[in-house]
């Protein structure tokens, strides 16, 4: 009994902490505030899912007014106005992470995202190459499976960083533990040129 509320308890906070960072993510695109360290060149990730969110989101904002039209009565359609208002903002605030949190690169590290919590650094002497590679993923979540980290955006990645030695990989419920990372970047060429030098030295740029 005690485990089964310490695993509700576990979720009841997660949820609080995703809850807060879609808000936070909300206020960083209204004040066009990216979260990238000075001196850090950005790649994005949210391009090839933008339309899909796109399309949600209208229809969220959509159902507001219909629900106020058709719903006779008014203690429901106040109910129904906060959801709605809720689920719309939610659903901003997701799109709004994928874009003011972008993977970046800075002269020591590597910085991989997956929306607001999602943050992997990467020192560049720990990589030994990133290489772009194209691959379906079976699902959308992230995971571990033979010592890779995938992180897909709608069910891809085309982007590989293998790293120099096995290494311990935070995300926002667990630690896991791999030896590649694989990403979705909306410019993989780019981002595999950024990391060109420390492939060639495998040196810091500090």
């Amino acid at each position: 009994m005690m485990d089964r509320i310490k695993k509700l308890g576990g979720h009841a906070r997660f949820a609080g902490r995703y809850e807060i960072a879609m808000y936070v993510s909300l206020f960083r695109w209204i004040a066009r505030r990216p979260a990238v360290p000075h001196g850090s060149r950005r790649f994005t990730y949210h391009k090839l899912v933008t339309p899909v969110l796109a399309l949600w989101i209208f229809a969220s904002a959509a159902e507001i007014p219909l629900f106020h039209v058709i719903t006779p009565w008014a203690s429901v359609r106040i109910l129904l106005l906060a959801i709605s208002v809720w689920g719309l903002l939610w659903m901003l605030g997701y799109f709004a992470s994928l874009r003011v949190y972008p993977h970046s690169a800075s002269d020591t590290t590597l910085t991989v995202r997956s929306g607001a919590l999602t943050r992997i650094d990467l020192p560049w002497e720990a990589i030994e190459s990133v290489k772009q590679t194209r691959r379906d993923i079976e699902g959308r979540s992230a995971r571990v499976e033979d010592e890779t980290l995938l992180l897909p955006i709608n069910g891809q990645v085309n982007v590989l960083v293998t790293l120099r030695a096995e290494r311990d990989l935070r995300l926002p419920r667990r630690t896991v533990t791999a030896t590649k990372v694989a990403l979705w970047a909306d410019d993989p060429k780019d981002l595999v040129a950024a990391a060109a030098p420390t492939a060639v030295t495998g040196r810091s740029r500090g």
